[in-house]
């Protein structure tokens, strides 16, 4: 019996982990593949991001799909996906992990389930931020782990800071994970053969803990709709907010206008939407939790 191909796609908030589904969706239409979207908050952003261009889409929001909490609907996913006539002709699943999960975690719950039987690791990804990765892989040690698994790293939004800093976050990726294929890009965008490697890791070697269900280095926190009168006041809400900002994202409206946004270190980017139909209006930000000293 054939097995499943699993692609697991990693980054910290905010390195372009979406942007990168949405370019695969793009060059993969006519290709049978299930898009399985993990987000940290409890209102599914980046699902809905990505509905706009794929259908194939399953969610598990509210927290890591690897931390004890969600794990055990994570594995009733998988096993939906296994059982049900529906999912039969399933090419391949690509998972999107939330920002803060270790994705090492994977391979050991596929072989204690048993579900590697049925399911291949065949790839892992990691999307960072050369800014955010920099300054934050002191402090946050899921972000370390995120490359220590990966068989590519993507090095992404190239065009937005210098070719030194550049340089010095392919040099860390390089230090952590010598193994891995680092490739430089911008907006996400990659080229399929840059996916197709012959000289996979041993996946099977890879073993983490799942994390707890409520890790001390994160909080989440939800502005609602009824709470936002204007664009400004919004960005004032977060740029003061109690702690410090990782990521912040959503739809909401005001002056009787639909707005997306996003916010990540320091840079905010609104854009208006012509129609919020079907979409969860509030913001959501992850922030640093009480044993996260991140700098800057």
């Amino acid at each position: 019996m054939s097995k499943t191909p699993i692609i697991l796609v990693s980054g910290f908030l905010g390195a372009g982990k979406t942007t990168f589904l949405k370019n695969y969706i793009n060059q993969h239409q006519d290709d049978n593949i299930l898009y399985i979207i993990n987000e940290f908050s409890s209102l599914d952003v980046d699902g809905q991001i990505l509905v706009e261009t794929e259908d194939n889409i399953l969610a598990i929001s509210g927290g890591s799909i690897f931390c004890k909490c969600l794990v055990s609907d994570f594995i009733s996913m998988l096993e939906t996906v296994r059982e049900k006539p529906k999912f039969k002709n399933i090419k391949r699943i690509m998972i999107e992990a939330s920002g803060m999960a270790n994705p090492k975690v994977i391979a050991d719950m596929l072989r204690e389930t048993k579900l590697d039987t049925f399911f291949e690791l065949q790839l892992i990804i990691s999307i960072i931020d050369s800014n955010s990765f920099l300054k934050l892989i002191h402090t946050l040690p899921n972000i370390i782990t995120q490359v220590e698994a990966a068989d590519i790293v993507f090095i992404n939004k190239t065009d937005i800071h210098s070719e030194e800093l550049v340089s010095e976050a392919y040099g860390k990726i390089k230090e952590i994970n010598d193994s891995s294929i680092v490739i430089k890009t911008k907006y996400g965008h990659f080229e399929n053969s840059q996916l197709d490697i012959k000289n996979i890791q041993n996946h099977s070697l890879l073993h983490g803990e799942f994390a707890k269900c409520k890790d001390p280095n994160f909080d989440r926190y939800l502005i609602d709709q009824k709470d936002i009168s204007s664009v400004d006041e919004l960005k004032d809400k977060i740029l003061n907010f109690e702690k410090k900002v990782y990521r912040a994202k959503g739809y909401f409206k005001c002056d009787g206008k639909g707005f997306k946004l996003e916010y990540e270190g320091n840079d905010f980017f609104v854009t208006e939407e012509t129609t919020l139909h079907n979409k969860k209006l509030g913001i959501v930000l992850i922030t640093a939790g009480v044993l996260a000293t991140p700098a800057g």
